[in-house]
């Protein structure tokens, strides 16, 4: 028996230190969309009808995006790495993709937060 695995196949001894990594940055990859759609949530929240008070909580959230974005981008970038090094199965590319899909998200959130939020005023 060889020590490869098929792409398809699952090997519980080579993918555990993977699944860390993968963890990690599936975690950072949610706080870094939850961070920079802060300003975009509230307003989408409140064109929805389920505006309020509750609202003001999220200012304090965009300071932290400026730290949180990069390390989101390290962790995926760092998983992908030892995955691919380490011949991941199909289940660990599948989650590392949707990770990486959100981080980008969360970028291009950040990027154009300025146009997002002038669409929502305008629909308002």
């Amino acid at each position: 028996m060889s020590d490869k695995t098929l792409i398809g196949e699952v090997n519980p001894t080579k993918d555990k230190p993977t699944s860390l990594w993968v963890g990690a940055s599936s975690v950072g990859s949610g706080l870094a969309f939850l961070t920079t759609s802060c300003c975009i949530l509230p307003m989408a929240l409140v064109l929805s009808g389920l505006g309020g008070s509750w609202l003001a909580i999220f200012s304090p959230i965009v300071a932290a995006s400026l730290f949180i974005l990069p390390l989101a981008l390290l962790l995926v970038v760092v998983a992908w790495f030892v995955a691919l090094r380490r011949g991941s199965g199909r289940q660990t590319f599948i989650w590392l993709s949707t990770s990486s899909v959100l981080t980008l998200l969360a970028v291009l959130i950040f990027v154009y937060q300025g146009l997002l939020n002038d669409y929502l005023i305008s629909l308002m």
